[in-house]
């Protein structure tokens, strides 16, 4: 189902390739780029943005986490990984469940805000 008409799909391929880069090679979530551009260059709304960002990511994070764990050079807790999926299995549930009840442009302006701090944060250290 096409919620966008008039796509150009070499944009589209453009955007995921760069959000591809950028979170397998900086390890950030693809959502902080995706999101944004879909909502700006695509016109979609913000709720599914994040549905498809959260859609996208899936398969990304599978091949950046398959070359990082094959990596001998990076020495992954796997303790560590399945405690925090689990736990972000739970909390992924309660987030989403949060944002089916909020409107779109508190979600906007929360994302935004979210952003902005995360940005700080690491400018900051």
């Amino acid at each position: 189902m096409a919620i966008v008409t008039g796509i150009n799909w070499l944009w589209v391929t453009v955007i995921g390739l760069g959000v591809g880069i950028i979170s397998g090679g900086l390890g950030v979530g693809a959502g902080i780029i995706l999101v944004p551009a879909l909502v700006f260059s695509l016109a979609v709304d913000q709720k599914t943005a994040q549905g498809m960002s959260l859609i996208v990511i899936v398969p990304m994070v599978l091949m950046s986490a398959i070359r990082y764990a094959a990596n001998p050079s990076i020495k992954i807790d796997w303790w560590i990984a399945l405690v925090l999926a689990l736990a972000g299995i739970v909390g992924a549930n309660i987030g989403s469940s949060l944002a089916f009840a909020l409107p779109a442009d508190i979600l906007k302006k929360g994302f935004a805000i979210f952003i902005i701090m995360a940005g700080v944060v690491m400018l900051w250290k």
